[in-house]
């Protein structure tokens, strides 16, 4: 006598290892999915400070300074860390942020916060035109912001030529 059928055994055995994958799956998905932040958080980072570089080297007006022409910077803070300003340093020789040259505040994603700084707790990155030359809160060469969830990191390095790197 010949059988086509599955037995209940091969069933449930077929069933268990789906089971199995599947928890070993998903077990692991929280973290990948704080990875994924971290990293989107940290090019976004980026971004901003090319696109406030490219403000100052375009020559864009700033209605914050009354239409006039602005160096742009990123300000940081360790006591604001879900958050970072996009401003325009209207002055255009302190290259440090007031809170009257706020053109917007971008938030991190969620549970990213800034971790540290390489000056403290309050770091500034003006870039100045016509030259490409960044400026820091401090007279350093380089500057880094580090972006953490849990115990996972993501360092993102500037220096005064402007080139932006993430570890």
């Amino acid at each position: 006598m010949k059988k086509n059928a599955f037995t209940l055994i091969e069933i449930l055995l077929v069933v268990v290892i789906v089971v199995i994958f599947s928890v070993l799956v998903f077990a692991d998905y929280k973290n990948g999915e704080q990875q994924l932040a971290l990293q989107r958080s940290a090019n976004k980072l980026a971004q901003d400070l090319r696109r406030a570089a490219a403000k100052t080297l375009g020559l864009e007006s700033s209605s914050v300074c009354l239409g006039g022409y602005a160096n742009y910077g990123v300000h940081f803070s360790i006591y604001s860390s879900s958050s970072y300003v996009l401003f325009a340093d209207c002055g255009n020789d302190d290259y440090q942020y007031a809170t009257s040259e706020k053109i917007s505040e971008i938030a991190l994603e969620k549970n990213i916060k800034i971790t540290g700084l390489s000056f403290g707790t309050i770091l500034d990155v003006v870039f100045e035109a016509p030259d490409p030359t960044v400026h820091f809160t401090s007279a350093a060469a380089t500057s880094s912001i580090t972006l953490g969830v849990g115990s996972r990191a993501k360092t993102v390095f500037i220096n005064q030529a402007g080139l932006i790197e993430i570890k």
